[in-house]
């Protein structure tokens, strides 16, 4: 993991994944007509970005840095996704 903070001149990882968090948001899912980057449904760049996010869910001080700086678009997508994959 240092290798790669230091390959991609990564200072704060938690203030990038956050801001990056935000601009899915703001950006990935603004492009489409429903809740998801796919629409209606989720796509696969949905479930990518699901997937990622998931797994840092155990990570308690991550967690909840991401719910305290990242928007509520976000967190309402996520939601959403975490309803369907339980599905």
């Amino acid at each position: 993991a240092k290798k790669s903070l230091s390959k991609y001149n990564i200072k704060d990882a938690r203030v990038e994944l956050a801001q990056e968090m935000n601009k899915w948001a703001n950006e990935g899912l603004a492009s489409s007509n429903g809740d998801f980057h796919g629409g209606a449904l989720p796509d696969k760049a949905d479930l990518a970005v699901f997937g990622v996010i998931r797994s840092i869910e155990g990570n308690y001080a991550t967690w909840e840095d991401m719910q305290k700086t990242v928007g509520a678009k976000f967190w309402t997508w996520y939601g959403k996704m975490t309803a369907l994959v339980k599905a």
